[in-house]
């Protein structure tokens, strides 16, 4: 019954993001049914997601039932404008608008799909059909599993809804938590009414859905190919990172989403949304003030088109812009006097944001293609939050991008150098750490995704797409059982794959290999432990456990100053001001280990009775690595 509940939850939240979006259709009566549903859902996050939350988060009344009361207004006075319209329009019924709508959906169904085009639909609509299930049961079984999720995604949606408005984190346990958080409304939207996480790693399936339509509709917009634009936008639910950021709360899917419709509302003419859309961009990631010098240059060359009225247009466009970019940053500048935190140049910049590669001597230079090969061969083994670009990416669409710019000479355009000075920006601070911050380029990997549809339908490149489509999609289930995905396939379906969570068996866990001197010392002692005194230890990594030490199923929250109750027998902790501020709250502990990171407590209870042993195993730990 517990289990129906959340199930119902689910369901619940997505009949409400379709019920509050399916009016907005009403006002965008005059293109095709992707752009329609494009404008729809676009509308129904910038009014019903994040001014609702704003707004009542300014009054401190962020709760469920003002929200669907705020909301519950929004439709009727929706449905009230639509009439109107449809009055001026002189619609003599409802009917009128529908058949207008298939008449001029008439003309797209005479360019026919080759065969072969069938065949690749078919398995690009199976495969996003496959991915987003998987993503769906995955949110279900598991709690929360990506290490910024827990980190301060989570706990700062959370202590929102608690607040009752947008409230401010001590920045001393984690810097990030002044971060702007438009991507992670939506995920905030469901822990405000239905207070739990089951089934929140499935909110990025929105963002997932916004991404592929707002490609067809560039797509088709610059090539005028309506089928291989479908194709294109069916890339989205077959590419391994996109899955992997699906079934999270992290927020690169989300920015890149916002990114493509941003772009896509410009070559629509819509300017006000290209906009707004382009400030959630700007308040989802600082990163994307590097993209909107692209996004601007788009909207004013389309604008263009208007002449005396192009003034209005760009008008529009930075109204849309202010209105959803300029909150979070109002906030800090509030708080940090600044409208960045941490700024990258101080200490805690340092620490959080990406260092860039040196380039200081040839051997620089030689280490990063050093560093891109190896990426392009994991790159493609992999299914995960942080990487997995795809097959279609490497073999399809990054070369169909490369013949456009070559053939085409794209080179010489003022968009190329918008797109590939931030990509070279990115790529310049990521390469050190690319194997988690691959994820940063989703966007540009959405942008060569347009570009298939330059090459087109002719025969032999189709019979290409179909053999490596075919390969990748038959790769992702192996790359779930990889990394043990509760999949049909998938025996091992009670399992908590690479999670950094609130409990986790001793033995081996996954997340071992992904740490450093700490987790080897918790592995060795583990070991020991299980083999003399036959007793499994539960072991907590999280540098926000002050949080609570339960994620899922009930919201545990210990942000005010009272002592945190945890039952762990060890706690793994990023060290600094983190373990200063969090050994005023852990009662019960024994700090027995430090690194060069984090800092290792063990029960008291435990510590006691195991004294020897534990002095015993840090000993030979040490010898060990010192002989290494």
């Amino acid at each position: 019954m517990f289990e129906l509940k959340k199930i119902i939850y689910f369901l619940l939240f997505w009949t409400f993001i379709i019920t509050l979006s399916l009016p907005y259709f009403g006002f965008f009566t005059k293109k095709g049914i992707a752009y329609k549903i494009l404008g729809a859902l676009s509308s129904f996050y910038i009014v019903n997601i994040y001014f609702t939350q704003v707004f009542l988060s300014a009054i401190s009344q962020l709760k469920a039932g003002k929200f669907l009361l705020l909301n519950s207004a929004i439709l009727l006075i929706t449905i009230l404008a639509i009439f109107i319209k449809m009055k001026k329009e002189k619609y003599k019924d409802l009917s009128s608008p529908v058949i207008r709508f298939i008449e001029k959906e008439k003309k797209y169904t005479e360019e026919k799909p080759y065969a072969i085009e069938k065949f690749i639909m078919i398995l690009g609509f199976g495969g996003a059909i496959f991915s987003t299930l998987s993503v769906v049961i995955a949110s279900f079984i598991f709690p929360p599993r990506g290490i910024d999720d827990i980190s301060y995604h989570i706990p700062k949606i959370v202590e929102n809804v608690l607040g009752k408005r947008f409230v401010s984190l001590d920045v001393d346990l984690d810097p990030r938590f002044a971060f702007p958080i438009s991507g992670q409304m939506l995920s905030q939207a469901y822990v405000l009414l239905f207070k739990n996480l089951v089934f929140i790693d499935s909110t990025n399936i929105f963002f997932a859905v916004l991404s592929a339509l707002s490609i067809y509709v560039i797509s088709e917009k610059l090539f005028r190919e309506r089928i291989s634009s479908i194709i294109s936008s069916l890339f989205v639910f077959s590419t391994p990172i996109v899955i992997g950021q699906m079934a999270s709360n992290y927020v690169d899917l989300a920015f890149a989403a916002f990114f493509v419709s941003s772009w896509a509302f410009s070559v629509s003419k819509n300017f006000f949304l290209s906009g707004a859309m382009a400030g959630l961009l700007i308040s989802t990631k600082y990163i994307g003030f590097l993209l909107l010098p692209f996004i601007a240059f788009i909207a004013k060359k389309e604008s263009s088109e208007y002449k005396e009225k192009s003034k209005i247009a760009i008008t529009k466009f930075l109204l849309g812009l202010l209105l959803t970019g300029s909150f979070f940053y109002i906030m800090n500048i509030k708080e940090f006097e600044t409208p960045f935190y941490p700024p990258p140049w101080t200490k805690e910049g340092e620490l959080i944001y990406p260092q860039p590669h040196p380039l200081k001597s040839p051997k620089d230079l030689l280490n990063i293609i050093h560093i891109l090969g190896a990426f392009f061969k994991y790159d493609n083994l992999e299914l995960s939050f942080h990487k997995g670009f795809s097959l279609i990416f490497w073999f399809i669409t990054l070369p169909s991008f490369l013949y456009f710019t070559f053939r085409e000479r794209f080179w010489r355009k003022t968009e190329f150098w918008l797109l590939i000075i931030p990509l070279a920006y990115l790529l310049w601070r990521s390469i050190p750490s690319i194997h988690v911050n691959a994820r940063f380029l989703i966007w540009f990997v959405f942008t060569t995704f347009l570009f298939f549809s330059y090459v087109g339908r002719k025969k032999f490149f189709m019979l290409w797409t179909s053999a490596v489509f075919t390969i990748n999609l038959a790769l992702i289930p192996f790359k779930m059982v990889k990394t043990e995905w509760p999949i049909f396939v998938n025996k091992k379906k009670n399992s908590c794959p690479n999670t950094i969570s609130n409990l986790l068996d001793s033995g081996k866990p996954l997340w071992y290999e992904n740490f450093e001197e700490p987790a080897s010392f918790l592995e060795f002692l583990g070991e020991i432990m299980k083999k003399e005194k036959k007793k499994n230890l539960s072991i907590g990594i999280c540098n926000a456990l002050f949080y609570g030490d339960k994620l899922q199923n009930k919201i545990n929250c210990s942000s005010k100053n009272e002592q945190i109750d945890i039952k762990l027998s060890f706690l793994k902790i990023l060290k600094g001001k983190v373990v200063q501020k969090l050994e005023e709250k852990i009662t019960g502990y024994e700090k027995i280990f430090y690194g060069n990171d984090f800092e290792i407590f063990i029960r008291k209870d435990i510590f006691e009775k195991e004294k020897e042993l534990i002095s015993r195993v840090k000993e030979n730990y040490l010898k060990c690595r010192a002989q290494k």
